[in-house]
């Protein structure tokens, strides 16, 4: 017998029980891998259960993880294969039974209507677009990076403590992620900063404003964090093969790769070389080149009086321009150029979130359609347009 809410639009749905509290089973499978909460050992204990009968189970808790709600059959903990990119979302099983779970993708419901029950959370759209996984991919990692340093700069004690507790565990795993690969300490160092003084601000009459549990979760949470980030060693070379045993030339092309002037300040404090290389005019007229247009370098040279504005478009040496102070004036003025090699991409057809590279369940097949019109279809969403759609 089927099962009706009250609300006929939401028949309900499946939770499952991880060490990190009661999660829906949809939300899941559309990762690509199983959650980190849940241990092998509950596997393992799945299985013996679910060759007995359901009144074998010890719990109630038991009884909820292992039957179905609806026949009170036990469930089967099937291994979920890491889906193909640009894999279409199907549930067919093959010759061993194994079902393909779809890409992580999300559609959004902004708000409720007669048709739809329930809107689509923030920790809803993070744990169906896995991106837990996207921080171990190198071509995601800046993404994921950009938006966690907006959340803890802007709106991240606005969410709902489930949504806190979901930007507390991507912290988590950038850390482990940033110890893993010894890169992008520069990146950790900095959002554990902007922690803290985030923290800083919501302190009154000696203590935190909000819930105390949740808010001894996120010092714990902080805690394990700053434990990693200590732990963390960044072992040099050998001898032979040290980099600023480099020729310099060499080593400027290294530097002019760089697009960050907080990269190329680092690199700096590292040998006395770079640091000489670092304060090349050349260097920063590039940077200078990558971030802003040419009219935007022109007007900033008209503003502060190195050109006029009737002067032919000349080309500027070394010697008049203090490129790096006119950096530094631009990016105040107009921030700096966003790139990253994937992004989260809206599809219009069906107003799905996804990652393209693995596509996802859409309701017009895409493969069929010109290149042009695909395009079309899908537009890239950086990480300040994602935040606006949960108005943050």
């Amino acid at each position: 017998m089927p099962f009706l809410s009250r609300d006929w639009r939401s028949p309900g749905e499946e939770w499952v029980k991880t060490e990190e509290g009661w999660e829906q089973k949809k939300i899941l499978e559309c990762g690509n891998s199983p959650p980190r909460s849940l241990n092998s050992s509950l596997d393992e204990e799945d299985k013996d259960r679910s060759t007995d009968s359901p009144s074998r189970c010890s719990s109630d808790e038991d009884k909820e993880n292992a039957c179905v709600r609806g026949g009170g059959q036990p469930t089967k903990s099937l291994p979920r294969p890491i889906p193909t990119p640009g894999l279409a979302h199907r549930k067919s099983n093959d010759s061993s039974g194994i079902n393909y779970s779809p890409p992580p993708h999300c559609q959004i419901t902004v708000k409720p209507s007669r048709e739809v029950g329930g809107y689509t959370g923030f920790s809803d759209v993070i744990k169906r677009l896995d991106f837990k996984s996207a921080l171990h991919d190198a071509r995601r990692f800046n993404y994921v990076c950009k938006l966690l340093e907006l959340l803890i700069n802007e709106s991240v004690m606005s969410l709902s403590g489930t949504a806190q507790k979901v930007v507390f565990s991507l912290l988590e795993e950038l850390a482990h992620t940033v110890s893993h690969n010894k890169s992008n300490l520069r990146v950790l160092n900095q959002m554990l900063e902007n922690l803290k003084a985030m923290l800083m601000e919501y302190y009154c009459f000696g203590q935190q404003l909000g819930s105390s549990p949740l808010w001894e979760q996120h010092h714990q949470a902080i805690s394990r964090i700053r434990a990693v980030a200590q732990q963390i060693r960044l072992d040099g070379g050998p001898a032979p093969f040290a980099l600023h045993r480099l020729p310099p030339e060499c080593l400027r092309e290294v530097v002019l790769r760089l697009n960050d002037h907080r990269d190329l300040a680092s690199s700096a404090q590292a040998y006395r070389v770079l640091a000489e290389i670092a304060e090349e005019s050349r260097i920063w007229r590039q940077l200078c080149q990558y971030h802003f247009s040419g009219a935007q370098i022109q007007a900033q040279l008209v503003a502060t009086g190195v050109r006029s504005a009737s002067a032919p478009p000349t080309e500027l040496t070394a010697a008049t321009v203090d490129w790096q102070a006119l950096y530094h004036r631009l990016r105040r003025l107009h921030g700096l150029r966003e790139e990253y090699a994937e992004m989260v991409h809206l599809c219009r057809a069906c107003r799905c979130l996804f990652w393209k590279p693995l596509g996802h369940p859409c309701s017009v097949n895409l493969a069929r359609l010109p290149a042009d019109e695909r395009d079309r279809y899908c537009v890239p969403i950086p990480p300040l347009t994602f935040l606006t759609f949960f108005s943050l």
